[in-house]
């Protein structure tokens, strides 16, 4: 009778000591998941962070590209106004 106590309160430690093992491992794979979730959401920060600054970027070239176009057109234009103006003064002249 008492060998057989001491079996099962062995049996028992050994469960013990066994389901304490596996709940530190679902300790760990629950860190492990919850830095991997951590880690993606601060990833798909950083894509869109990312994805908004390079539409800014295009954003402002293509305002540049804008601003240029207007510009070469009212220099054209002006270039264009003062032109005929000289040779009516070289003839008046």
């Amino acid at each position: 009778e008492v060998y057989r106590e001491e079996q099962l309160v062995n049996r028992l430690m050994r469960q013990s000591l066994q389901e304490r093992r596996i709940a530190v491992q679902l300790m760990h794979a629950r860190h492990e998941k919850q830095v991997i979730m951590q880690n993606r959401f601060f990833r798909e920060k950083q894509y869109e962070e990312k994805r908004l600054q390079e539409f800014q970027d295009v954003l402002d070239k293509d305002a540049v590209c804008q601003l240029i176009e207007t510009l070469r057109f009212y220099l054209v234009t002006a270039q264009e106004t003062i032109q005929p103006i000289k040779p009516t003064q070289q003839r008046s002249a």
